[in-house]
């Protein structure tokens, strides 16, 4: 069998009307697992699904689109083990006969894949969407074991690339069968090629959560470095996005007297709007599952430069329009900038092929249908009789 993509059944066979999905989440603010939800509850709500969305921790819930087919809740768990939360989550699941539980990541797995199964959930999926957490330091015996066994209570794990399903595989033990690879998905007609104003600067940008693992001073310090040579092309950066780093970002732009070509304008909802002011994306993570952002950047037109990790490796071709570096060097970075702004006129009519690969292999539509085939044969499979 194909893992990567789900077995097709007559979906009037086994979707039930409306169709009540809960998703579990750690909190809900807004980074790529976020919107991979929110592009599951605008494709899925014309259909008739309705969405619970369950924090256990604190959330304010504000990116949630505003209408009445979704619902969302915060449990305020108590950090570590909480089995009153455990309990209050399958009391929720009964309350509104939920067909569908889907947890994310480890930070709900426990909570999500239990109370599912007290529920009497018919269908219980799980979802991994980071690399990272399989990085050997965050392998302790204890969590292991707890996975592999919640794992076999799922009836299906749902990574978003080879890579993670590889290692779940191997570190849970899981059989391959049991894993469905779906990538990520973009609106095309969302995020689409417009018209950028000219600037004499070259723009480099990026759209992310400010953390560590995004790796923000690599960026930074190349654009910094970049900027050293006066008779040179001048850049300038602009980050969006909020997160715990915000403080040591702002005191490095500092320490290195960027402050009049590096900007941090804060987070937004609305990233399509900030594509059309880049001339260049930059994505430096340390380690990735898949990116949204790039996604949405190639499917803007824009060339792309990259962190040569697994999780961009797996789906970005190597062109003179999708650029790879060590990830954390900072020469190699400025060396791929430096290509793609002396070459501009050539890379941006270029680009267009990274518009190309995203309506072709990435579309909403498609990462649409792989989670309906998903979810309906999973649900005909918990009532063979439908």
């Amino acid at each position: 069998m194909n893992v990567t993509e789900p077995r097709n059944e007559p979906p009037d066979r086994c979707l039930p009307e409306p169709l009540r999905i809960a998703h579990v989440v750690f909190s809900f603010d807004y980074g790529g697992l976020e919107r991979r939800i929110l592009r599951l509850i605008d494709g899925f709500t014309p259909l008739g699904a309705e969405f619970l969305i369950v924090s256990l921790r604190h959330s304010d819930g504000r990116f949630l689109p505003a209408h009445h087919q979704v619902k969302h809740i915060v449990l305020n768990a108590r950090p570590g083990l909480d089995l009153t939360a455990v309990f209050q989550l399958t009391r929720l699941l009964k309350q509104h006969s939920i067909d569908i539980v889907h947890s994310h990541n480890w930070v709900s797995m426990l909570e999500g894949i239990v109370a599912g199964r007290l529920a009497r959930t018919p269908v219980v999926v799980h979802g991994e969407h980071g690399a990272s957490r399989f990085a050997p330091d965050q392998l302790s015996w204890k969590r292991v074991l707890a996975q592999r066994v919640l794992a076999r209570l799922a009836h299906a794990i749902i990574p978003v690339n080879e890579n993670i399903r590889d290692r779940i595989v191997d570190v849970w033990k899981l059989p391959a069968e049991r894993c469905t690879v779906i990538r990520n998905g973009v609106d095309t007609e969302k995020f689409a090629p417009k018209p950028r104003p000219r600037k004499k600067a070259f723009v480099v940008g990026s759209v992310s959560r400010l953390e560590r693992i995004k790796n923000f001073p690599c960026l930074i310090k190349a654009v910094h470095a970049l900027n050293q040579y006066p008779k040179g092309r001048q850049y300038e950066l602009i980050i969006v996005g909020e997160g715990s780093e915000r403080n040591s970002l702002e005191k490095l732009i500092r320490d290195l007297g960027a402050a009049s070509y590096v900007q941090l304008p804060g987070g937004s909802d609305s990233p399509e709007e900030w594509y059309s002011q880049f001339d260049a994306y930059v994505n430096c993570s340390y380690s990735e599952g898949m990116s949204n952002t790039v996604l949405e950047a190639m499917a803007c037109g824009l060339p792309v430069v990259v962190s040569d990790v697994a999780g961009h490796r797996e789906w970005i071709p190597e062109t003179s329009t999708s650029l790879f570096f060590t990830s954390d060097s900072v020469v190699e970075l400025c060396d791929a900038l430096s290509t793609i702004s002396l070459n501009e006129t050539e890379q941006q009519a270029g680009a267009w092929n990274n518009r190309h690969l995203v309506e072709d292999k990435f579309s909403n539509v498609s990462f649409l249908k792989f989670y309906r085939d998903l979810y309906c044969r999973l649900y005909f499979e918990a009532f063979p009789g439908n």
